[in-house]
């Protein structure tokens, strides 16, 4: 089931990250100017109903999130890599379960300073999902979507104003490109005669 490889592919992941994470902070500080953190977490959340005049259905709901930042910061530039992930199920009465949750999400920055708080950026976001996607009626399911069907890249570059630790904002152009291979609706323009993957 793919649910399962992608709970599994998340576990996985967060034991890696905090591995990494661990073995960068022995000896007190972070080498070579990197600094690391991680946050994960797991929802389980249940409803039951019985002679409950009020109606109502049971529920069984669960969700994993995970995410980090690995950030590598010297005198004049920075590189910041941040990742989230999420995963989840939810059960409603006698109807199989379905997906609550389902976010894949990457960015890398790279920016340099100039002259006080300004500074300038280049960056790259990656968007996709875990499972397969359904669309539901009352009597049937038809798959919509599938790992990195759609997936998004987001290419964006410009500038940044920092002000101390409490105000860091940036402002530029970017580029968007989504790609597909089975379920082109996503990616297709309309207006032209061509099925477009990207």
């Amino acid at each position: 089931m793919t649910h399962v490889r992608a709970v599994l592919a998340m576990a996985a992941l967060s034991i890696a990250v905090l591995a990494a994470a661990a073995s960068a902070e022995e000896g007190g500080k972070p080498t070579y100017g990197w600094k690391n953190g991680f946050l994960g977490g797991f929802k389980l959340t249940q409803a039951g109903f019985s002679n409950w005049a009020a109606g109502g259905e049971n529920s069984l709901a669960w969700q994993m999130t995970s995410t980090g930042r690995f950030l590598y910061d010297r005198e004049s530039y920075d590189w910041a890599n941040w990742f989230k992930i999420g995963y989840g199920r939810t059960k409603t009465g006698d109807r199989e379960s379905r997906k609550s949750v389902d976010e894949v999400k990457f960015e890398s920055k790279i920016g340099a300073d100039l002259s006080g708080p300004l500074g300038a950026y280049a960056a790259l976001n990656w968007e996709t999902q875990f499972d397969r996607g359904y669309s539901y009626t009352d009597t049937s399911r038809t798959l919509i979507s599938n790992f990195m069907d759609p997936g998004y890249f987001t290419e964006s570059a410009g500038m940044t104003y920092a002000y101390g630790e409490r105000l860091n904002t940036r402002i530029g152009f970017a580029a968007k490109q989504t790609v597909t291979s089975e379920f082109h609706a996503y990616s297709d323009d309309p207006e032209t005669p061509e099925v477009e993957n990207v």
